[in-house]
């Protein structure tokens, strides 16, 4: 756990340490969400790098807005 410094303007800046670990560059974007305890900073999720995830899950066309818990069970299976 590090201290950090917020500026005049309510700004903090995020350890290198953290930037380099989680790939934050310059001009990117980071989601805050807050806790009971305070919040977290997270980097956004790369959905390209998601390509192919549900590949060979079936989802009928009629439920197609609707992931079932088999729907579930097979895709964590496959992780």
């Amino acid at each position: 756990m590090e201290m950090l410094t917020v500026s005049t303007k309510g700004q903090i800046t995020i350890p290198a340490r953290f930037r380099k670990r989680y790939g934050i560059k310059a001009g990117d974007k980071v989601f805050t969400e807050g806790h009971d305890t305070g919040f977290f900073i997270k980097k956004p999720v790369d959905i390209f790098a998601l390509e192919g995830f549900l590949s060979g899950v079936h989802i009928p066309d009629d439920e197609e807005d609707l992931l079932t818990p088999e729907m579930g069970r097979q895709i964590m299976e496959r992780e």
